[in-house]
């Protein structure tokens, strides 16, 4: 929970074809009920109640990257 007027800081990862290769790692699970990829459009939707201050791709377009304030 963030506090009114707090900032939440964080990453989710994007949507690219890269993660379609992920299977080659040893680190990959068989299976991934939970990974999710977005495109910042839809993290800006996820964050509707927000106040989002930045968006954008990480260097490499792995991760969406966004800084939003609880204006609440």
């Amino acid at each position: 929970m963030v506090r009114p007027g707090g900032v939440l800081i964080g990453s989710v990862p994007a949507r690219s074809l890269i993660w379609n290769f992920r299977f080659l790692s040893s680190t990959c699970p068989h299976s991934e009920p939970f990974h999710n990829e977005y495109l910042p459009d839809e993290v800006r939707a996820m964050l509707a109640d927000w106040s989002v201050q930045h968006i954008s791709y990480s260097l490499l377009h792995f991760n969406v990257l966004f800084v939003a304030r609880n204006d609440r």
